[in-house]
Formats: structure tokens, sequence, C-alpha cells
């Protein structure tokens, strides 16, 4: 299931779909990284997670990717969108999963959740910041916690 690939992520890793991870802890090469992961592509759908609330099985931090990759594929395959123009996006702040954090394995940010302003401020670039590179894409927030 998407809970087991997403609990056993830092394992099982592969390649994601073009998603693009950005840190709290690097807001400076938040531009930088969102045109990478674009590479020329028109952008018109992003599905963006801090993967804090995934499936109901709680804070996966960076292994939360899949729920933005799944998601992009079920508006590709139910909607016709086309796959070329879809961004998934990752928003990592941390996590407050013990296991992750004590994980040598975890891909993401090794410390708890960063929370308040600091966040919203992120969260807020990033807004900011697709809107201007991709004017044109609608953007979806999924998973976040509270």
């Amino acid at each position: 299931t998407i809970a087991d690939t997403i609990e056993n992520y830092s394992e099982l890793y592969v390649q994601s779909q073009n998603a693009t991870f950005l840190s709290i802890d690097d807001p400076d090469n938040m531009e930088t990284a969102l045109k990478n992961a674009a590479d020329g592509r028109d952008i018109r759908l992003i599905v963006v997670t801090d993967a804090e609330g995934i499936l109901g099985i709680g804070d996966w931090g960076t292994n939360g990717v899949d729920i933005s990759v799944g998601k992009l594929m079920v508006y590709t395959a139910a909607a016709g969108i086309d796959p070329s123009q879809v961004l998934p996006v990752v928003l990592d702040v941390g996590t407050n999963n013990e296991k992750l954090l004590k994980d040598p394995m975890y891909l993401g940010n090794r410390h708890e959740r960063i929370k308040g302003d600091r966040y919203f401020e992120f969260v807020d670039q990033f807004v900011q910041t697709a809107e201007n590179l991709f004017p044109n894409m609608y953007l979806h927030f999924e998973d976040f916690g509270a």
C-alpha cells in the first residue's frame, strides 16, 4: 500500500518522479531547486505536502513525497492532465517521528518539526516563489498537519 511505501521510503528509495524537496534549513535555495525540478517544463499543477498528516498514519517527514506523486498520478489518469506539466513538492520542515530521526537512512532534516512564524514564513515563501515561477499553475496542498 501507499502507507507501506511511505513508512519504508528511506530504505526503498527510488527517484521520485522529478519531485523537489525544499528544506526550511536552506530557504535561499528554493527558487533554484524549483527551477531545476521543472527543468524548463510548463508547470501547471503542483501538489505540495509537509507530510505531517499522512493518510491517518501521522508525521512521515520527507518520506511523504509519495503522497504528492500519487495524487498527481490520479490527476493525470482521471483528469487527463499532461504529466509533463506537474510537479510534486515536499516542504521539509523536520519531523517529530522519533523512528525517522533515529534512522540513519532517513533522507530528511534531522530535527524536530519547525512550527510557528518560521514555518508560516517558509510556506509563504514557497507559495510566492511557485507563483512567480509558474504563474499559470494550480497549487494543491495535501496532508498538512493541523
